[in-house]
C-alpha cells in the first residue's frame, strides 16, 4: 500500500466514522439507511424534473407527501440487500415513531420528518463534515481542483 493509499484510507475511515456517529435525525445507522433509501425512492421521479427540483430544492421545502412515489418494503429490502422481514419490522417501528408512513401503495418518508429539527440539524452537520473531508483530501494533495459549476 502506498503512502497516498494509506492517507486516503485514514481520511476516508475518519469521515465514515464521523458520519455514522452523527447519524440522521437521531436514528440508528440501519434505520437511517432505510429512511435514506425510502426517501430516495420516493423522490426519484421528481429529481428528473427540473421544475420539481426548483420547487423542492430547499431544505425547508421538501416535496409534499402526495407528490412522493411510495415504495414497497420489498423493493427497499432488495435495494439494500436486507432481509424482507428485517426491513418490514424496522419500517413498522419507524412508522410508529412517525418517521415513515405506510399505505397499501408502500412506504413514504414524510415531509414532516424531513423538516424536523433533528433531521435538518443532522443534514447540516453531515454537509459540514463532507466539506471538511473535501478540504482534508485537497490539503493532502489527493484531489484535483473541481471544475467551475
Amino acid at each position: 500500500m502506498t503512502r497516498r493509499d494509506r492517507v486516503l484510507a485514514a481520511l476516508s475511515f475518519n469521515f465514515l466514522l464521523d458520519e455514522i456517529a452523527n447519524g440522521i435525525g437521531g436514528l440508528d445507522p440501519l434505520d437511517a439507511l432505510l429512511v435514506l433509501a425510502i426517501n430516495q425512492a420516493n423522490i426519484a421521479p421528481l429529481t428528473r424534473d427540473p421544475e420539481a427540483r426548483a420547487r423542492y430544492g430547499d431544505m425547508d421545502a421538501p416535496a409534499p407527501d402526495d407528490e412522493r412515489r411510495a415504495v414497497s418494503i420489498n423493493a427497499v429490502a432488495a435495494s439494500l440487500g436486507l432481509a424482507f422481514e428485517t426491513t418490514r419490522r424496522r419500517v413498522r417501528r419507524l412508522t410508529a415513531c412517525q418517521v415513515c408512513q405506510v399505505s397499501p401503495e408502500g412506504v413514504v418518508a414524510p415531509a414532516s420528518f424531513l423538516v424536523s429539527p433533528a433531521y435538518v440539524a443532522s443534514v447540516l452537520q453531515g454537509h459540514a463534515r463532507l466539506r471538511r473531508f473535501y478540504f482534508e483530501l485537497s490539503a493532502a494533495g489527493l484531489l484535483e481542483t473541481l471544475p467551475p459549476p
